[in-house]
Order: structure tokens, then sequence, then C-alpha cells
């Protein structure tokens, strides 16, 4: 009898742990570097590039996004080439970069797929612009709509504390709070 109900509990606990991980899965699985790089270049006029999408669901849901670039937008980024048919993002013409993202959002907004970010943390951070003799930075277009419009909403407001002093040394991380 012992014998019986150690094989039910043991049974009933795999059986949870694979629905936990199946609903996680149905959940939050969208959440991949190609459907987040299709989601960037709809909305910006840029080719974007992500190598990896780790997230968290305990307490506040965290998003860890890992190799990001955003380049002019090409060819691949018109076409929505999914990132396994397209070639490395060159760094050189990559006028942004991270080495890694990280997103805070409660756990429900991100399950009914509403990213509202909490906090965002960039590490690594790197930019390469142009500024031409009317003060326009080329890295403006990236953040313009395919089109060439300007985005449908405001930019985030940067907090202060990063200096000029620090640019594209990666060594201070740049923090953004919604």
């Amino acid at each position: 009898m012992k014998k019986k109900l150690l094989i039910l509990a043991a049974t009933l606990v795999a059986l949870l742990v694979a629905a936990v991980l199946i609903a996680r899965q149905v959940l939050i699985g969208y959440l991949t570097p190609d459907f987040l790089v299709a989601q960037i270049e709809q909305r910006w006029n840029c080719r974007a590039a992500i190598e990896e999408v780790n997230v968290k669901l305990l307490g506040t849901a965290t998003v860890e996004l890992k190799g990001v670039a955003l380049a002019p937008r090409d060819q691949f980024a018109d076409h929505a080439t999914p990132l396994a048919d397209r070639p490395a993002l060159d760094e050189t013409i990559a006028e942004l970069g991270a080495s890694s993202v990280y997103l805070e959002i409660l756990p429900g907004e991100l399950i009914r797929r509403q990213l509202n970010i909490r906090h965002l943390k960039v590490d690594g951070l790197a930019v390469t612009t142009t500024v031409d003799r009317d003060g326009d930075a080329s890295i403006e277009s990236l953040f313009e709509e395919p089109n060439g419009g300007s985005p449908t909403e405001p930019p985030l407001p940067v907090e202060s504390g990063a200096s000029s002093s620090q640019e594209g040394n990666g060594n201070s991380p740049a923090e953004v709070q919604g």
C-alpha cells in the first residue's frame, strides 16, 4: 500500500512539473530572438540582432537580451528574413550595441504579452554615430518608422548620471525607469 501511494505521489509531482513547464512555454515561449527582432524591425528603421533571450518569472519577471545590436536598415530587415537565414550583423556597421539588456516586467503583463517595462538596465553599451553640420546624428534614423516617419510613442526618459567620458567603454550600465 505504501509503495502504491509513493508511486502515485511521484506521478502527481512529475505531472505537475510537466504541466508547469508546458504552461511556461505556452505563456512566454513567444519571446524568442526572432520574435523580438521582427518586432523591433517593424517599429523602427533598423536592422536588429539579438543573440539570446532569457526569461525568469519569479517575483518581478525579468527578460534578459544578450548580444543586442542595431544597424541601418538593409534588405534582410526589409524582407523580414529569419535570423537563421541572415549573415551575422557586422559589428563595424552596428551603430548601437549592448552586451546585455535587462527588462523588469510584471509577470501577468508578460503572460498577456504586454511588455510594460518597469525597469531597464543596459550593460556594455557601445554607440557609434555621425553628426552632420545641422546637428543631426545618424543614430536618430534608426528609431524612425521604417517608412521614414517618426516613432508613434515618445522615447522613455533616461536617467542622467553617465558622463561623456564613459561613452562606448561598456563599464557603466545605463538605466531607464518607466
